[in-house]
């Protein structure tokens, strides 16, 4: 009768152990799924930003070629021509 007892208790601990193997592995999916959420929304959340970021950038850029544009240019002066590299090294003229 003895052995009955043994026996039956190491199947109970055999299965308490795999009740708590299951809770632990349950648990560590758990914990991976919210961590991979996390790590989801914050991709997310740098695309967004990133995304706002360029499109401030790219509005700036556009006002700065604008303004560029609008500038008024030097009048050139046309009366007078420049000699050449070979003319001014020759002296002549």
């Amino acid at each position: 009768m003895s052995c009955r007892v043994e026996a039956s208790a190491i199947h109970y601990q055999q299965s308490e152990i795999t009740e708590v193997a299951n809770k632990k592995q349950k648990k560590e999916k758990e914990r991976e799924r919210r961590v991979a959420k996390k790590k989801l929304e914050a991709a997310a959340k740098r695309r967004e930003e990133a995304k706002t970021n360029s499109d401030s950038k790219q509005s700036t850029a556009k006002k700065s070629i604008y303004s560029k544009q609008q500038a008024p240019k030097a009048s050139q002066v046309t009366g007078t021509s420049q000699k050449s590299f070979t003319q001014r090294r020759s002296g002549g003229g």
